[in-house]
């Protein structure tokens, strides 16, 4: 006998498996939009850390991309779709201003992230699945230095977000970017002693000296891709006892043992002091430490003792604000990507103490800045 309804249960299987193959295929769709069709992108990349300083004569003012990844990802749920390392030869190219050309990219990426930089400061970011993960990656400070090329700004890390995308051609997809460091830099030029009294030479004022140590103090020590800062910073303000161990662990500190000639401490030729730290908010504090200081004995003669207030030894010299050297108004903080330079940082003996911030008379420093570029400080007096 046969069985009636077989056929036609066969045939609602057919239709239920081709209906569920059906919603695997949707699903497949929704869960990875755009992965079936790929595009190429041409990318042209501006380096904002390429064009730093005045001149930019000195070594390591320069910022230039040693490594970069670009993480092209989902509009809607910021998923990665597609990381790129670029190649050192793409490196070559990018650094010399030439467009870059990624192929096979998913459509579903409209914009990407770039960051540049990352792997020389021994930063590791690329196994992150979402933008959100990339951004919240964080780095300290002490990354952000080059040993021995006096706090070079080589490889600091730089970041920027891709323009909204044309399409020049079927299935290819042209953007621009700026990519600028998340950092920001202090520079310091030549140290100067000046008389007490503008034009005369009176007993105690200083006459030559050598800068024995310059130290920053007061500054985030962490930050995040997306320039959040860390709830905590160095300020060991009063701890004054070992300024080396104080502030060796994040390299904010010069040793440089520069002599003053004719009353002016100077980097090397075509160099600064300087040092990237984290902004916004608030300019580091510098503390100069000097040694071998002569003093004039208001007769033609000099002293190692100030006739004016008996110091002796090791003196300090405090810089706790800062005024813009274009208009004189104070500086209220500091921006990423931002150059702050004492073009010469001015001090007479009444600004130096026996111990940082025990300041007999405070200086103020007047700063030049400039987008990765200058803005100068000069000095004045309370």
């Amino acid at each position: 006998m046969k069985k009636r309804g077989t056929p036609i249960l066969y045939a609602l299987a057919v239709v239920l498996a081709a209906t569920l193959a059906g919603c695997a295929a949707d699903d497949l769709r929704h869960a990875a939009p755009g992965q079936e069709e790929t595009v190429r992108w041409r990318i042209s990349i501006n380096n904002a850390g390429a064009t730093r300083g005045e001149d930019g004569t000195f070594p390591g003012g320069e910022t230039t991309i040693l490594d970069a990844s670009i993480y092209f990802f989902h509009p809607y749920d910021g998923r990665i779709l597609r990381l790129r390392h670029l190649t050192a030869e793409e490196i070559a190219s990018v650094n010399n201003r030439e467009p870059l050309l990624i192929l096979s990219v998913p459509a579903a990426a409209q914009r990407f992230f770039m960051v540049a930089n990352s792997a020389a400061s021994g930063v590791n970011i690329a196994d992150m699945t979402t933008l959100d993960g990339v951004l919240n990656t964080q780095f300290g400070i002490g990354s952000q230095m080059t040993d021995g090329v006096l706090h070079s700004a080589e490889k600091v890390i730089m970041k920027g977000m891709s323009d909204v995308f044309t399409e020049s051609a079927p299935g290819l997809y042209e953007a621009g970017i700026t990519i600028a460091p998340l950092m920001s830099r202090l520079e310091i030029g030549p140290i100067s002693a000046q008389p007490v009294e503008e034009g005369t030479v009176t007993p105690g004022d200083v006459v030559s000296f050598t800068v024995s140590g310059i130290y920053l103090n007061y500054f985030y020590t962490t930050m995040n891709l997306h320039g959040a800062t860390s709830f905590f910073y160095d300020n060991p303000e009063k701890d004054y006892t070992s300024l080396n161990s104080n502030y060796a662990t994040t390299k904010m500190f010069d040793i440089p043992g520069a002599a003053s000639v004719g009353g002016t401490a100077s980097p090397a030729a075509g160099d600064v002091w300087a040092y990237q730290f984290i902004a916004p908010y608030f300019l580091p504090h510098i503390i100069v430490e000097m040694n071998d200081i002569v003093y004039s004995d208001g007769e033609g003669g000099t002293t190692a003792t100030s006739p004016r207030n008996h110091a002796s030894g090791t003196q300090y010299l405090t810089i706790q604000s800062y005024n813009h050297a274009s208009d004189g108004t104070a500086m209220a903080n500091a921006l990423p990507a931002h150059v702050y330079k004492i073009s010469r940082l001015e001090f007479d003996a009444d600004n130096l103490s026996d111990n940082p911030y025990e300041v007999r008379q405070l200086i103020l420093a007047t700063l030049e800045v400039a987008a990765w570029s200058a803005e100068a400080i000069d000095t004045e007096y309370d």
